[in-house]
């Protein structure tokens, strides 16, 4: 039997507030319906997922809750009754068809991939609502059969609560104008509750035991992300420059013994990408629904706990890799076409050379992004990546003192005076072919800025260095430079990808993900790449040390 939850303060004022209203029909059904989503919970069909279940609806009633009412709007902006019935009603149901995804195996538990259950359970949501799901189930949830209107309201809101469904319920959802009476001002109601959904990231949501499952690295990273969050604040923030106040959520990061420093805050980063994006989603329902009243601030406030826990079995290295992809490919302002090709020839073994502007170059056009994506997948699917980063790449840069990088033997503060150089860059590329020749996982040797050596450096590499690399089995390489390479000076299976400029479509858009809409307009002209990129940088900002 499932644990019985205690009924939320909220939750208790408004069903007393419908049985002393004409929609008193309605108030047992709240009990009703939060009966049955606790035994649809009963047996966990997918216990390695995180909390979907009716402690996770609770957990979104609140958070609703709170959402609608920390931003005093004025009384002609406050829900209505049926909003307010409508919304607890759908943060209740929003994740039953978690139950209802998949095949069940001889003992009752699903096998279905992350990303499907994600992508699938709020359509199966709205199917237990209405009754139309394939194996017959139907949630019980008292509402007169005259009633409808309403079943099928609140199938459709639990529907918005996806990422993928939010658009096309929304759709469906404003040819509501009102039931009973009551106007129903869906472009905040759906908002508020993929909101409240989202939100709900603190470690509540892993408390079950999923040691004995066998996890995906994708699901291990969304447990650890949950884990990571010791707690959250939702409260009202005012900006200035004329922007007014704005909802605000600040999360407290826990810091355990296994995950650097560095990597804490990339988990946050991944935290706050997810949340800008979300914001971003609903930003324009949220300004229409409350005038321009109400809205989230895309920047998130973030703080690290300084004290350290005991190590986190999650946090292994092909977990902190994917969120790290992740981020990576967050960074990386379109490029859709060029960055498949670039995997394409790296997957097959072929060595690449990115060509385009870095982020040294007045005007990048995301070269250097591309390249750290590149390198973030090659370490998700399992390459050993030996990587030489833009800030460490030039003209002072000796050939000699790159092997010795891709080695990782050698500091450069010992290095030898210049004219023993060329029996120095022999002795390391010598020991960095023995060292590659032994691996068994397949290795990148990763480059940036290659066209900021010095030419005689850069020729000793094309001639004498990168072809020996490049024929060793299971070794690939990476270059980025801005300007392409003579075919000539490329010994081996080598290809060359033309990033190009981002059009100016692209770059709006991604602006208009990491700042306020309002503040994006008019910006078409002379935006570049570098400037779109600083707003996601400062959207980041709130991430801090405590």
């Amino acid at each position: 039997m499932p644990v019985a939850l205690p009924i939320a303060p909220h939750a208790v004022a408004l069903e007393r507030a419908l049985e002393r209203s004409k929609l008193q029909h309605l108030a047992r059904t709240l009990r009703i319906t939060r009966d049955s989503v606790e035994q649809v919970w009963a047996t966990n069909k997918l216990p390695w997922f995180t909390d979907h279940s009716h402690g996770h609806s609770q957990r979104v009633s609140k958070l609703a809750h709170r959402l609608a009412t920390v931003r005093r709007v004025g009384a002609q902006n406050d829900l209505n009754l049926l909003e307010r019935y409508v919304l607890e009603m759908a943060a209740w149901v929003h994740d039953v068809g978690m139950q209802h995804i998949g095949a069940p195996d001889s003992e009752g538990q699903v096998t279905i991939l992350p990303k499907d259950a994600r992508e699938q359970h709020p359509r199966a949501s709205h199917d237990a609502l209405m009754g139309d799901l394939e194996d017959g189930f139907q949630l019980e949830h008292g509402i007169p059969r005259n009633d409808d209107s309403i079943v099928q309201y609140i199938a459709l809101l639990a529907l918005s609560h996806g990422t993928h469904t939010y658009r096309d319920a929304m759709d469906e959802l404003k040819k509501f104008d009102s039931i009973y009476d009551y106007p129903l001002r869906s472009e905040r109601l759906a908002p508020l509750l993929l909101m409240a959904d989202e939100l709900d990231l603190t470690s509540e949501r892993v408390k079950t035991d999923a040691t004995n499952y066998q996890m995906s690295t994708l699901s291990n990273a969304h447990w650890l992300r949950h884990e990571c969050v010791d707690s959250l604040k939702i409260d009202v923030h005012d900006r200035g420059f004329g922007e007014g106040p704005l909802v605000r959520a600040s999360l407290t990061l826990k810091s355990y013994e296994n995950i650097p420093e560095n990597d804490t805050y990339a988990i946050g980063e991944w935290i706050s990408d997810k949340l800008i994006a979300q914001i971003a989603m609903t930003e324009p329902e949220m300004t229409a629904g409350y005038a321009g009243l109400y809205r989230f601030d895309r920047r998130i406030d973030i703080s690290i706990r300084d004290r350290k826990l005991p190590s986190n079995p999650r946090a292994t290295p092909k977990v902190l890799a994917m969120i790290k992809a992740d981020n990576a490919k967050a960074r990386l302002i379109d490029h859709t076409t060029c960055a498949n090709e670039a995997k394409n020839h790296l997957s097959s073994g072929t060595s690449l050379v990115l060509v385009g502007k870095g982020l040294d170059e007045e005007d990048q056009d995301g070269r250097d992004d591309l390249f750290d994506l590149l390198c973030a997948d090659a370490r998700v699917a399992g390459t050993s990546v030996r990587k030489v980063r833009t800030a460490q790449v030039t003209a002072h840069i000796l050939a000699s003192d790159l092997i010795a990088l891709w080695l990782g033997d050698a500091r450069l503060d010992e290095r030898s005076i210049a004219k023993h150089d060329d029996f120095r860059r022999d002795l390391f590329l010598e020991a960095l072919v023995r060292k590659l020749s032994t691996e068994t996982a397949p290795t990148l040797l990763a480059l940036s800025n290659f066209s900021n050596l010095r030419a005689d450096q850069r020729q000793w590499l094309l001639a004498e260095a990168l072809p020996r690399l490049n024929a060793i089995v299971g070794v690939t390489i990476l270059l980025s430079s801005n300007k392409r390479l003579k075919s000539d000076d490329l010994d081996g299976a080598w290809a060359q990808v033309a990033v190009g400029k981002t059009p100016a479509k692209d770059l709006l858009e991604y602006m208009a993900k990491h700042r306020a809409a309002a503040a994006g307009k008019g910006l078409a002209q002379g935006l570049t790449y570098t400037q779109a990129r600083s707003h996601r940088a400062t959207a980041l900002a709130g991430i801090k040390k405590q």
